[in-house]
């Protein structure tokens, strides 16, 4: 069974929000993605917008069902916001992941993790419109 493993970022700078994800499968990067989102964004909807960019990859490059994405985020609030430990956010970009998710998980296993920085440093980068030093 493949293994997809995405790992998703959101930064504000200077008041512009961007994002960036990385999406692999079996340990072989296939995608990376970034963009901005405009002024006037929290860090956390930068965040929202890394992980539905993330997930419009794997839909785009799943090439079979029963497939496994393991996503990850260094963004505490939306992987308890998705993991529904903590249900405070109802904004629109929150329940479009919502809904993602539930269209992913009826042909796939997806779960969402935490991760600390240092561990998502590849998407971390790539949000930041950086090379990663790795």
């Amino acid at each position: 069974m493949p293994l997809y493993e995405l790992y998703s970022d959101g930064s504000v700078k200077n008041k512009i929000g961007y994002f960036g994800f990385v999406l692999f499968l079996d340990r072989v990067e296939i995608d990376r993605g970034w963009g901005d989102i405009g002024c006037g964004v929290s860090s956390t909807t930068a965040e929202y917008y890394g992980l539905s960019a993330g997930l419009d990859s794997f839909i785009r490059h799943i090439n079979q069902p029963s497939s496994t994405l393991n996503c990850y985020s260094d963004c505490a609030p939306l992987v308890r916001n998705l993991n529904k430990v903590a249900r405070r956010d109802t904004s629109h970009e929150l329940q479009m992941l919502f809904w993602k998710l539930d269209q992913i998980r009826q042909f796939s296993t997806c779960t969402i993790k935490w991760v600390p920085r240092y561990k998502n440093i590849i998407a971390d980068a790539v949000a930041k419109s950086m090379r990663p030093r790795i």
